[in-house]
C-alpha cells in the first residue's frame, strides 16, 4: 500500500474496530460500519465528532503527520462514551478506534474483587498470627510450641499467596512497576523451598543449591515467583534435582 488509494477500503468493514481514513488533515473520506455505527461518517470533521483530554495532541500528530497511539475515554456527540485505543497510522491516513471498553470493566471488577478478598482476608489472618504468638508466649510444652509454630509457618504462607495474588493481578493488566533492590539468594532459596515443602516431602526430592554470589540486584517478587515456578514444575516431574547457579543464571537474563 503506497498511498491511501492503493487499497479498496471496504476490507475494513468485516473489523470490530471503527476505521476511518483522513483526507485534508482532519475530514473522514471514508469511514468503516463499526465506525458508521459510532456516528463517524464520510464527509465529516473528525474534530465535531468525537473529543478527549489529549485531542489536541492527536490533531498535533495528525497536522505533523506523525504516527499516534494512546487509550483513553473518547466521547462522542451520537451521546456515549468508549474506552478506546486509538491509533493513527499517518502512512496511510488511517485512525483506529479500538473499543476496551469492556475489558476495562473486566479489569476494573477484578481489581476490585482481588482487593476485596485480600482486605478481608488479612483482617482475620492478622488476628490469627497476633494469637498464635501469645500462645507461643505462655506455652511451656515445646511439643504444643512445635505446632503452634506449625500453624504460624502457615499463616505467613496464606499472607505470602494474598500478596502475591495482588501483584500479579497488577502485573496482568501491566500495571506492575519492578522494583530493584538487594537480595540474598540464599534467603530467596530458602523461602521457596519453604514455601514447597510439602511437595518436596510427598516426592522424596533431593534438593542440593550451590550459588557463588552473595547478592544480587534485582525484583524480589518477579525472582521469587520465576525461581519458584521453575521449582514446582521440576518437583512435578523430577526424583532427583541438582540446582547449581540457577539464581545467578536468572540474574544475567533481567
Amino acid at each position: 500500500m503506497k498511498n491511501t488509494n492503493s487499497f479498496d477500503f471496504q476490507i475494513f468493514d468485516s473489523l470490530e474496530d471503527a476505521v476511518l481514513q483522513l483526507e485534508n488533515k482532519t475530514t473522514i473520506l471514508n469511514a468503516n460500519t463499526t465506525a458508521k455505527a459510532w456516528g463517524l461518517g464520510a464527509n465529516k470533521e473528525l474534530l465535531n465528532t468525537i473529543s478527549f483530554n489529549e485531542i489536541d495532541q492527536l490533531a498535533k500528530h495528525i497536522l505533523n503527520n506523525e504516527d499516534f497511539e494512546i487509550e483513553t475515554n473518547i466521547y462522542f456527540f451520537e451521546g456515549y462514551s468508549k474506552f478506546c485505543k486509538l491509533t493513527f497510522k499517518q502512512k496511510y491516513q488511517l485512525l483506529i478506534l479500538q473499543d476496551k471498553t469492556e475489558f476495562e470493566l473486566l479489569k476494573k471488577v477484578k481489581e476490585d474483587f482481588i482487593t476485596s478478598v485480600s482486605h478481608e482476608l488479612r483482617t482475620p489472618l492478622t488476628i490469627a498470627k497476633g494469637n498464635t504468638q501469645i500462645l507461643k508466649d505462655f506455652m511451656k510444652d515445646n511439643q504444643f510450641i512445635k505446632q503452634v509454630t506449625k500453624i504460624e509457618e502457615s499463616l505467613d504462607r496464606i499472607e505470602n499467596i494474598i500478596s502475591q495474588l495482588t501483584l500479579l493481578s497488577k502485573a496482568e493488566f501491566g500495571e506492575y512497576e519492578l522494583k530493584k533492590e538487594v537480595i540474598n539468594p540464599s534467603t530467596l532459596y530458602n523461602e521457596v523451598v519453604t514455601d514447597l515443602y510439602e511437595k518436596i516431602q510427598e516426592k522424596s526430592v533431593k534438593l542440593h543449591f550451590n550459588c557463588h554470589i552473595h547478592s544480587l540486584k534485582g525484583d524480589k517478587f518477579v525472582l521469587y515467583t520465576i525461581f519458584r515456578n521453575l521449582l514446582s514444575n521440576a518437583i512435578k516431574y523430577l526424583t532427583k534435582i541438582l540446582i547449581y547457579t540457577l539464581i545467578s543464571k536468572m540474574n544475567n537474563s533481567l
